[in-house]
């Protein structure tokens, strides 16, 4: 089974320009902790947006980061 960081990943990838935002997990996923972690090795940009409830950041796969 993979852990909870790479199955951000695989969505983030599958969903393209449409982002992921916290909408697309179970209630109570910490995706910006998970977003976080990933950020060690990959690039993922965040845009806020406002919502009915107020606002919410969606994330979005822009690569992986180039080592030196």
């Amino acid at each position: 089974m993979k852990n909870s960081a790479e199955k951000v990943l695989i969505k983030l990838n599958r969903r393209g320009s449409k982002g992921v935002s916290v909408d697309q997990f179970p209630t109570g996923f910490r995706l910006a902790a998970r977003i976080n972690d990933l950020r060690v090795k990959y690039e993922i940009k965040t845009v806020m947006e406002e919502v009915s409830y107020g606002r919410r950041a969606r994330y979005f796969y822009i690569g992986e980061l180039e080592t030196t």
